[in-house]
């Protein structure tokens, strides 16, 4: 029965990670040149990233964030195996960062009142939730050369 009660853990676990890599999947090309944009306007990134496209899009952000892509499907071969680790690799750091970013800000806000605890303990649980993937997938593939089979 133990090995059964695993084995449904381990498919929830994996059934929750895909269905987070899914969500995530149009994230990066929908937020990576609005991210750009706002760090162009606070000067971190040249003033060109903050320009808008015919279609309202930052035109530079999106070149840059697809002009990275081509690059790594050239250094990685094109290859899935590697793709897809670092692809996961990248969704929950950013999520862990922005988990920890709103635990933050619940923290910082708790003098103002209002429900700052829900906000704390939902946005804690996901920072939790996201780190600890972010730490097994980089504990299991690391010592494996990140291109070997879970």
């Amino acid at each position: 029965m133990a090995g059964r009660s695993a084995e449904l853990f381990a498919a929830f676990v994996l059934f929750t990670e895909a269905v987070l890599l899914f969500v995530a999947a149009q994230t990066g090309f929908l937020g990576g040149p609005q991210v750009l944009s706002n760090m162009a306007g606070d000067s971190y990134m040249p003033h060109r990233f903050a320009h808008l496209s015919e279609r309202l899009v930052m035109k530079y952000g999106v070149y840059f964030m697809g002009g990275m892509a081509f690059l790594m499907l050239f250094i990685t071969g094109g290859s899935v195996r590697y793709l897809v680790i670092m692809y996961s690799i990248n969704v929950f750091l950013t999520f862990s960062f922005s988990q920890f970013g709103m635990c933050r800000h619940w923290w910082q806000d708790r003098a103002a009142g209002g429900e700052w605890k829900s906000g704390l303990a939902i946005n804690g649980l996901g920072f939790l939730l996201t780190a600890s993937i972010l730490c097994v997938t980089i504990w299991m593939k690391f010592p494996r050369g990140a291109g070997s089979p879970c």
